[in-house]
Formats: structure tokens, sequence, C-alpha cells
């Protein structure tokens, strides 16, 4: 069951993150590089 419902978050997960992406590229990619930055940042 929790494999079930960790791929069944996995693909929610994607079909949002590619519906976002496919709606406004240019602004979450910024978003993604910014939040990625101040996490490999935070987390050094």
């Amino acid at each position: 069951m929790q494999y079930i419902w960790v791929l069944t978050a996995l693909d929610r997960c994607l079909v949002i993150r590619h519906t976002l992406i496919g709606l406004s590229r240019s602004n979450l990619d910024s978003e993604l590089g910014e939040r990625t930055a101040l996490r490999a940042h935070t987390h050094r």
C-alpha cells in the first residue's frame, strides 16, 4: 500500500510540475533555480 501511495504522490507531483512548466516555463525555471541555489547554500 505504501508503494502505491508513494507512486501516486510522485505521479501527482510530476503532473502538476509538468502543467506549471507548460503554463509559465521561464518564471518557474527562475524560481526553481533560486530555490535550488538557496537549498544547496543552506545544506552546506
